[in-house]
């Protein structure tokens, strides 16, 4: 391709995006009449795509720090059929990456098998959501998976310059500082009272459940930051980050999300296996604090001591997934459609006669999706996991710190979905897949452009 038809491709994305927004934007205009906000979607809209066509890193700069710390407001503007102005933040994400890829010449991201699973996964989604009995839950699944793969996809369109990993770490470190700072101040005001755990926080975050699994990713990019070489701390900034580190552990408990506790520990189990053996002495050291800490106690030794229902979640979740099983072999191919679980749960739901999420992403996909949508679910991450084996190993001649770090922390996002219902929870998955795409950019651009083992690309 010529430099003069290279130089036209971004005119013409940004036509062909603004008459595709623009019809997107004319058939949602009833979306107005449920919420005044989403009068503010057109502007703002307008203003990303303006952001997009000048600075495409600032918008994603802007998202970045931004993203996490709307939660609230935004689950405010829900309807009944579960949309809101997140939609718009939704849209934002897909019309950027649309224009990036129109943009450029020769997107060669999307040419791997990784990405290939993605949309395998997002096919069988759609096929599934097609005659889901509630369109809206579907539609608005489809598009949340949609935003997870354009946040890892967006990293590889945003130039090749030799910082890009360290600018991009350092962004995602940084916009941390405040959700933190938020969750302390939750903590020091005795947090919010709930049913079964007493008192716990939640920050920014519309449950304690997602702000314990963020916490789990703050502590290892917060960890990667140390180790990754990337950025060459003196000793106060290390004492700062440890003390950093400490207290994300201590919001962590504060949090009273047994889950995240047991894959945060696990996590550090995983790395010391994987790299560090003097991880594994840490986290011996660490099950005994926390087994000291009385509240830690009683909340872990609950799942053992107590069977009903009412007051052991573990124990509630083994009846939702046992109660679900004989409705998931009515349908195992491709399942009762996307967005149906909670809708549907209430016929078949014994101790749930109201109805309950599945807090199982592989009990939720096998219901919605079938067999076909877990398989491609599942390819996802036998692919990224063996491009991460193979491409690492073959840049550094061996699994650095940066690269096992990530390794343990997808193993233990698999853990996650095991018993939560982790393919909600939009914002951590936004920076989960971003952090992934940064990764994947980078190792691809250090295999081209620089010697092995280089440091700051």
């Amino acid at each position: 391709m010529s430099g003069t038809d290279a130089g036209k491709l971004p005119v013409l994305a940004s036509l062909v995006l603004g008459a595709v927004l623009a019809l997107v934007l004319i058939s949602s205009s009833p979306l107005t009449e449920l919420h005044p906000i989403f009068l503010l979607a057109l502007p703002l809209m307008c203003l990303a795509v303006l952001g997009m066509v000048v600075s495409p890193r600032t918008v994603v700069l802007g998202l970045i720090f931004s993203r996490v710390l709307l939660d609230p407001l935004l689950n405010t503007t829900k309807s009944e059929g579960g949309f809101g102005f997140g939609a718009v933040f939704n849209l934002a994400i897909v019309v950027l990456t649309a224009y990036l890829m129109l943009s450029q010449p020769r997107p060669a991201w999307t040419r791997g098998a990784f990405f290939k699973s993605w949309v395998v996964f997002i096919a069988v989604c759609v096929a599934a959501a097609a005659f889901s009995p509630f369109p809206a839950g579907g539609m608005r699944g489809i598009f949340n998976l949609l935003s997870y793969l354009c946040m890892a996809m967006i990293p590889s369109y945003l130039g090749p310059e030799k910082n890009d990993k360290k600018f991009w770490i350092g962004a995602l470190f940084l916009s941390t500082l405040l959700p933190v700072m938020i969750a302390n101040l939750d903590m020091a005001r005795g947090g919010t009272p709930s049913v079964d755990a007493g008192n716990r926080i939640l920050g920014t975050f519309t449950h304690p459940n997602i702000l314990g699994f963020y916490l789990v990713w703050v502590m290892m990019l917060a960890l990667f930051v140390i180790k990754s070489g990337l950025f060459r701390l003196n000793g106060l900034q290390r004492i700062l980050m440890t003390g950093y580190f400490l207290n994300l552990i201590v919001l962590l408990a504060a949090t009273r999300t047994r889950n995240a506790w047991i894959c945060a520990w696990l996590f550090f189990f995983a790395y010391g296996v994987i790299k560090e053996r003097r991880y594994l002495i840490y986290c011996g050291a660490l099950l005994a604090a926390g087994l000291s800490v009385s509240t830690v106690a009683t909340r872990m030794t609950d799942i053992f001591s107590q069977n009903s229902v009412e007051v052991n979640s573990l124990a509630w979740r083994f009846q939702v997934w046992g109660d679900s099983l004989p409705a998931i072999l009515e349908k195992p191919f491709l399942g009762h459609g996307v967005g149906s679980f909670r809708e549907l749960s209430s016929s078949f739901l014994v101790a749930n006669k109201e109805g309950a999420e599945a807090h199982s992403v592989y009990i939720q996909l096998l219901f919605e999706a079938g067999a076909a949508g877990l398989i491609a679910y599942a390819a996802i991450f036998w692919n990224l996991i063996r491009d991460f084996f193979r491409r690492f190993r073959r840049s550094f001649g061996g699994l650095s710190a940066e690269y096992a770090l990530a390794l343990s922390y997808l193993f233990i996002y698999l853990l996650i979905g095991v018993a939560d219902n982790l393919l909600g929870y939009l914002t951590l998955n936004w920076y989960v897949w971003f952090f992934i795409g940064v990764l994947l950019k980078a190792t691809r651009f250090q295999r081209t452009s620089g010697p092995a083992g280089a440091e700051g690309t």
